[in-house]
C-alpha cells in the first residue's frame, strides 16, 4: 500500500509499506479521507520529540472497515475513530474522563496513522457515524470535538449564559473557524476572530458572519472586553492577546498547542479573578456530539476544506508551512 512517511524535518516520503494485518480485538480500514492537523504540520517541522522518522501521521480519519469480526462494525460500514487509545480501567476512564488517561497513546504517534491507503486500530476507538455522512465530513469529527470540549470546559465557568457573552476566537485556522461556526451555533451574536492570513480572515468573516481581526499589523482585539476568549493558537503571542482582551471574571479556554511554554500574568489572572481553562484533547462523549452536530447541519457546505490527493502530501505540508490559506486540508488516499 501507498502510505506518506516522516523523514525528519520538512520530510514527508510517498513509500510503499506492507498492509496492516487484522490482530485480536482490531479492524482494518480503508482509508477514505484524513484530515491534516496543526499537530501534524508542528511534528512535519521538527517540533515534536514524540514525532520518530519512520511515522506515519494522520488522526483525523473516515474509513471503510474491510477486515473485522464484528456485529457492531461489520465490513463496509463508514467510521471514525478517536484519535487516541486508553486503558478503559483508571479513574479518569471509569469517570467518562478517558482524554486525562494517563496511559493515552495518539494514533499517528505510537502507532500508525490514516495517511496510508489501510490502516488497523482497536475496534475500541471506533465512532459510529450515519452512513449517508461522506468521507469528508466524517474526517471533520475529530477537528469539530476538539473546539467543542474548549468551549464545554468554559461553559460552567462563564459569568453570563454564552449568547449573552462577547466572544473572541484568536487564530483562524481549522480549530479556530470550527469554534467560531460552533459559538454560532450555540447562538452567539457578539463573536470577533483574530487571524493574521488573509484568505482564512475573509473565509471565517463570510462563513460566521462575524467581526475579524488582522492582529499582524497591529490590529489588536479590545482590551479586557471579552467574556470569553477561545485561544485556538497556543503561542506566547496568542495567550498574550488572550490575557490582553478578556475582561475582569472572564474564562479563557486554551485549546491550541503551538509553544511548549508562554509567560504568564500570574497578577493579572489571579486579581482579575480570570478562570484559564485547557481543553486541547476531548473525551470520546465530544466525539459523539460532534457526529450529532455535523449530521444536524453544522457545516453548510465544505467549499472551505482543501481536498487533495495522498501522493501531494508533500506539496500540501510544504504549502501550509507557506500560509496556505484553507483553514482546512484533506486527503483523500482513495
Amino acid at each position: 500500500m501507498k502510505a506518506l512517511v516522516y523523514r525528519g524535518a520538512r520530510s514527508l516520503v510517498l513509500e510503499d509499506r506492507p498492509q496492516p494485518q487484522r490482530n485480536g480485538g482490531e479492524v482494518v480500514l480503508k482509508v477514505a479521507a484524513v484530515g491534516v492537523c496543526g499537530s501534524e504540520l508542528h511534528g512535519y517541522l521538527g517540533h515534536d520529540r514524540t514525532r520518530s522518522p519512520g511515522m506515519i501521521f494522520g488522526h483525523e480519519i473516515a474509513g471503510h472497515i474491510v477486515e473485522a469480526h464484528s456485529d457492531r462494525f461489520p465490513v463496509g460500514t463508514l467510521v471514525t475513530c478517536n484519535s487516541a487509545m486508553h486503558c478503559g480501567h483508571c479513574d479518569f476512564c471509569l469517570q467518562g474522563r478517558d482524554n486525562l488517561c494517563l496511559e493515552r497513546k495518539s494514533i499517528g504517534k505510537w502507532r500508525p496513522g490514516g495517511y496510508s491507503e489501510y490502516l488497523s486500530l482497536p475496534e475500541s476507538t471506533l465512532i459510529a457515524v450515519p452512513q449517508h455522512l461522506t468521507p469528508v465530513q466524517v474526517a471533520l469529527v475529530e477537528p469539530v470535538a476538539t473546539p467543542l470540549h474548549g468551549i464545554h470546559r468554559a461553559l460552567p465557568m462563564l459569568a453570563r449564559p454564552l449568547p449573552e457573552a462577547r466572544c473572541l476566537v484568536v487564530g483562524g485556522g481549522a480549530i479556530g473557524f470550527i469554534a467560531a461556526l460552533v459559538l454560532r451555533r450555540y447562538g452567539v451574536s457578539d463573536l470577533t476572530v483574530a487571524e493574521p492570513n488573509p484568505g482564512r480572515r475573509e473565509q471565517v468573516a463570510r462563513r460566521a458572519q462575524c467581526q475579524v481581526l488582522d492582529p499582524g499589523h497591529g490590529d489588536s482585539p479590545e482590551s479586557e472586553h471579552f467574556d470569553f476568549v477561545f485561544d485556538a493558537v497556543g503561542s506566547e503571542a496568542s495567550f498574550r492577546t488572550a490575557l490582553a482582551a478578556v475582561r475582569r471574571g472572564g474564562v479563557i479556554a486554551e485549546v491550541g498547542l503551538h509553544d511548549q511554554t508562554v509567560t504568564l500574568d500570574i497578577q493579572k489572572l489571579t486579581r482579575s479573578g480570570i478562570t484559564l481553562a485547557g481543553g486541547a484533547n476531548y473525551p470520546s462523549s465530544e466525539l459523539v456530539a460532534a457526529v450529532r452536530l455535523i449530521e444536524q447541519g453544522l457545516f453548510t457546505d465544505l467549499d472551505w476544506v482543501q481536498c487533495r490527493a495522498l501522493d501531494e502530501g508533500p506539496q500540501v505540508f510544504a504549502e501550509l508551512v507557506a500560509g496556505h490559506p484553507f483553514p482546512k486540508v484533506v486527503l483523500l488516499p482513495g
